[in-house]
């Protein structure tokens, strides 16, 4: 259990016995109204075979029964769970400066925000849509986009990670499949927003995939989701050197 600002939500804690100093926070894919941190498994598998702690989260989901708004009610959770790596960093033996959150679809957008906002210590993005933009929206922020309402105002600006992008505080590493046209857009956008803000940020586009490439239903890493996790791990012990 962490326990973000209200009801306590569930992670999936793995601390592997021989493990390295960075952690990683498993942000679940939907559509933000679906999902649960249990499609995490093949990404939790793979980071404990090679020594690394993660915590896959359940976060509040935009179902029909959430009142409205919902945001930032799932944000919030993202929040939390990496000041629950932070807080029990030396019981858990890691480095509270070494917090990464991987997101993936929503999951992605949701640790976008919380990279230009929060400061976690890397950000690895899978076929998010980083501009806040929705299909629920209205009924997400609370009101419609040409609202009059500051508050609501403020929801948008704040799930608008494009805009954003300077306050980003840790490097990028942003994937889409090449057929995922929404994906690769947005990812590109986002891409070009931190590098215009001197960010480290790179964007992988996997030839002929689509959304959700890197994952079986089941949750197993795919043959192209086996090749990319790779390839984090190769750029997160490059910016986080083992130990």
């Amino acid at each position: 259990m962490y326990a973000p600002e209200g009801a306590p939500k569930r992670g999936d804690l793995v601390v592997p016995r021989q493990h390295q100093a960075t952690s990683v926070v498993l942000v679940h894919g939907g559509d933000g109204s679906t999902g649960s941190r249990k499609q995490m498994r093949g990404w939790a598998d793979f980071y404990a075979a090679h020594g690394y702690a993660s915590l896959a989260i359940d976060y509040t989901l935009a179902k029909p029964s959430t009142p409205s708004p919902v945001y930032p009610k799932p944000q919030d959770d993202v929040k939390a769970a990496v000041q629950y790596l932070r807080d029990n960093a030396d019981q858990l033996g890691v480095n509270a400066d070494r917090v990464v959150v991987q997101g993936f679809d929503a999951g992605a957008a949701l640790g976008a925000q919380v990279l230009v906002g929060d400061a976690p210590a890397a950000f690895v993005g899978f076929s998010g849509r980083y501009d806040g933009s929705r299909s629920d929206q209205a009924r997400y922020y609370g009101g419609p986009p040409d609202s009059p309402n500051p508050q609501v105002k403020e929801r948008y600006a704040a799930a608008n990670s494009i805009a954003q992008a300077a306050g980003a505080a840790g490097p990028a590493l942003l994937y889409a499949g090449e057929l995922d046209n929404p994906a690769v857009q947005s990812a590109t956008s986002f891409r070009d927003a931190l590098q215009g803000a001197g960010k480290d940020v790179t964007l992988t586009l996997v030839p002929g995939a689509g959304p959700s490439f890197d994952q079986e239903k089941s949750g197993a890493l795919t043959p192209a989701g086996q090749e990319a996790a790779q390839q984090v791990l190769e750029w997160l012990q490059a910016r986080f050197p083992p130990g």
